[in-house]
């Protein structure tokens, strides 16, 4: 027969039993909740939202309960294995945003992503900026920012992570100048590999700061270890930058860049200017084709594509299309390439072949330029590429 005291204990062990599964319930409910737990149980990776109305405190793991903040989603991004896409509404979002994963961080693949769901453009648009990036140098002429620099959305992997920055809308028209030491691009890949597409990039170049060299709309740059980006299907245009897109490596970079439409400011509405649609220096292998270039204008008669020397690319510039641009492409010290089914409308030379203009002296040779269309200043100049005394 059972005693107070047999109850008692009986009682008393249930009530553990009890507690402990509640607990070891509640715990691994609140696990599966979690970003990194739901990356863990997810093949497909994760996806966290963001909306201007949403509110950091939110889970981000449904569109109903989205972030506010890009950089918010970023910061738990960083923090999450394996891939994770970051799908942000339409509207506005007055941030500079970084996505710099440590080297500690189990991110592998990073997808910035704008427009959900159909709601319109995801415009990028801060008031300030702080230096979020840091470059080595290259040495080619229009390596123009070292050092620390600002980027509007910056890409910095500390860890082997790639990204992707897609559709979003990259206006620097808010900022009222140049962020410290006045270096400035609207969208940074340093010694970062991956893709940028279907973004629009405006207003990176102010009006008081035309001629500025340091300011890029996309600029890419690697000086490690072998990095591939894909350039692809941006517009970039109201002011695009002293160079529209720039990449610079160490013989460590592959790039392609494919259908991209970049519309400078004409020459005659700002002075002084200085703009240029693709400059590359130093690639291990380069494509550029299939890219609108217009209106790039400068005191120093170069425009649309610039070719420095490179790394011992392979080096394809075809079926792009250069109009209202000083010179269509200029070949200064690059070999190899080949540069056919080009349409150029010039106002000084269709295609300049010369010497590297900044650097070890290299003249361009063994070059294939074919089957290009040249209309205006119908010319293939020869000589090497002269600034009257100005230095772009």
């Amino acid at each position: 027969m059972w005693s107070k005291r047999h109850l008692i204990r009986i009682e008393a062990g249930l009530f553990g039993l009890v507690f402990f599964l509640g607990t070891t319930f509640l715990s691994a409910l609140f696990t599966v909740m979690t970003p990194a737990a739901a990356a863990a149980q997810s093949p497909g990776g994760t996806t966290l939202y963001v909306s201007s109305a949403g509110n950091n405190r939110n889970s981000g793991t449904v569109s109903s309960s989205a972030y506010k903040t890009i950089q918010h989603a970023v910061d738990i991004a960083e923090t999450i294995a394996g891939s994770v896409t970051i799908d942000v509404y339409g509207g506005s979002y007055p941030e500079q945003v970084t996505i710099t994963p440590s080297v500690g961080s189990p991110l592998t693949t990073l997808t910035l992503v704008g427009g959900f769901g159909g709601s319109g453009a995801t415009v990028v648009q801060p008031t300030s900026l702080k230096q979020n990036l840091n470059e080595g140098t290259t040495g080619y002429f229009f390596d123009d920012n070292t050092g620390n620099t600002a980027a509007i959305v910056g890409v910095q992997p500390l860890n082997a992570a790639t990204a992707t920055v897609e559709d979003l809308t990259i206006d620097g028209s808010a900022l009222g100048g140049l962020p410290p030491g006045g270096m400035l691009e609207g969208i940074g890949f340093i010694d970062a590999s991956g893709v940028i597409q279907g973004n629009t990039v405006e207003n990176i170049e102010q009006p008081n700061a035309m001629g500025q060299a340091a300011v890029h709309g996309i600029e890419v740059k690697s000086t490690s270890q072998a990095e591939n980006v894909t350039v692809s299907n941006n517009i970039l245009l109201k002011n695009p930058g002293h160079v529209a897109i720039d990449l610079m490596s160490r013989g460590t970079l592959s790039a392609v860049v494919s259908g991209n439409q970049i519309t400078g400011t004409p020459v005659s509405t700002l002075s002084p200017v200085a703009q240029f649609g693709v400059a590359a220096g130093g690639l291990a292998a380069l494509s550029i084709t299939g890219n609108t270039i217009s209106d790039m204008s400068s005191p120093w008669g170069v425009g649309g594509v610039w070719l420095d020397a490179q790394g011992g690319a392979t080096c394809t510039v075809a079926d792009n299309t250069l109009t209202g641009n000083d010179n269509g492409i200029d070949v200064n010290g690059a070999s190899g390439c080949v540069i056919s089914g080009n349409t150029i409308a010039a106002g000084s030379a269709g295609i300049a072949v010369g010497e590297q203009f900044y650097g070890p002296t290299v003249s361009s040779n063994e070059n294939v330029i074919s089957d290009n269309t040249i209309t205006g200043t119908s010319t293939v100049a020869t000589t090497t590429v002269t600034f009257n005394g100005m230095s772009p």
